[in-house]
């Protein structure tokens, strides 16, 4: 009889998860070049304090509180506010057979502003999304405003900034995308245009966000 193969190993450029792993591991083994404002002691110390109910809060590198408000192991999701005008987001996504890591940085300094970084379970980073992110001007309710007889490019214009929040929606793998654009505009130009912005979140399925899976030649 030929001799038994031994089981084949996900090649070396493979994102697929080792056994065991986590939402709550990948943040721990999350490179501090990823994640610079908590190093990684601070992050174990942060997620057994959460897991034991002896607090959600522990000091950043720069001795002010960072805040875990989300651990999600079911889903496989945690938020964690760094700093008092930032959060940070991971979550788990199926990739074909692989796990890929969504990860989310939001600012609000006040203004709210999100950026979208995906990344394998090595913590290499994937290719950027195939689908864009919505813009501002994509909650414009364009017919209602031509209805009213205003002109829509000059709307659209005053839309052209953009300054859009990204979640994750609780329970599922759906991206949440908020317009913030009303908080950037002055007075006149926002009160003109508040009635023909939608205000519900636009909702990206996950499968929109990542890149085409690698095939096992690929990772040869």
């Amino acid at each position: 009889e030929p001799p038994t193969q031994p089981p084949r190993r996900p090649a070396a450029g493979s994102g697929r998860p080792l056994a065991g792993q986590t939402i709550a591991r990948l943040y721990v083994d999350m490179p501090e070049a990823v994640d610079p404002v908590m190093p990684r002691k601070q992050r174990a110390e942060l997620l057994e304090y959460v897991k034991a109910g002896m607090g959600d809060s522990i000091a950043n590198r720069f001795g002010r509180q960072a805040h875990m408000t989300v651990l999600d192991t079911l889903h496989q999701r945690i938020v964690v506010r760094n700093t008092a005008t930032s959060t940070l987001e991971l979550k788990m996504l199926a990739h074909g057979g692989d796990t890929a890591v969504a990860l989310v940085r939001t600012v609000c300094t006040p203004l709210c502003h999100s950026a979208l970084q995906l990344y394998d379970t090595r913590w290499r980073a994937l290719p950027a999304a195939p689908v864009a992110l919505p813009r501002s001007a994509d909650w414009l309710d364009e017919e209602r405003a031509a209805r009213d007889g205003l002109h829509v490019p000059n709307l659209r214009h005053l839309l052209a900034a953009d300054f859009v929040s990204l979640t994750f929606a609780p329970g599922g793998d759906t991206l949440l995308v908020r317009n913030h654009i009303l908080d950037y505009l002055g007075g006149e130009d926002r009160e003109r245009v508040r009635p023909y912005l939608k205000e519900e979140a636009i909702a990206l399925p996950a499968s929109t966000l990542l890149p085409a899976p690698t095939s096992p030649a690929d990772g040869r």
